[in-house]
């Protein structure tokens, strides 16, 4: 998905030939590198939740993981995917994968504050009160001037925290 302002870099294409009868159907395949999905569990606090991670899922399949530092799990991830799904404890928590707006746009900003656990909603409404209420509380939560608006010091605070 691209929003307004994105780059998009397209390489040359690599032509190569390969010998094939015409009269029988042929399979290509293109070797695309798995990715790395980290994760951050953080409880209310901001602190690392203490519960262990039982299991992750990828796409309803399991998956190995690792953890990396204190609340931090990473595991390998197929392009293509769109799910994870992490056991924490008894709680299952699910997350999109590939699907965040830049921060630069309204979007990008919900969608953080909305997976830091702010209850941003999910209009683009900038005058909607749920959005204005999740970046007043993570302003105060971040120590910023609470006005409920993401400036340059909220955007940078929601980036650091976030991750992204």
């Amino acid at each position: 998905m691209l929003a307004e302002g994105d780059v998009l870099f397209i390489p040359e294409p690599e032509e190569r030939e390969v010998d094939r009868p015409t009269n029988q159907r042929h399979q290509f395949r293109a070797h695309v590198p798995t990715l790395v999905v980290q994760l951050r569990l953080l409880g209310v606090d901001g602190k690392p939740r203490p519960e262990e991670v039982v299991a992750v899922t990828i796409d309803g399949a399991a998956a190995q993981f690792e953890t990396v530092a204190p609340g931090t799990i990473q595991t390998r991830i197929e392009p293509t995917a769109s799910q994870v799904s992490v056991q924490l404890g008894e709680e299952m928590l699910h997350f999109g994968v590939g699907f965040l707006q830049p921060i630069e746009t309204l979007a990008g900003q919900r969608e953080r504050l909305n997976n830091l656990g702010y209850f941003a909603g999910d209009s683009d409404d900038p005058n909607v009160l749920e959005l204005r209420s999740a970046v007043e509380e993570f302003q105060c939560d971040q120590g910023l001037f609470v006005d409920g608006k993401v400036g340059p010091q909220t955007r940078a605070a929601l980036v650091k925290a976030h991750g992204c």
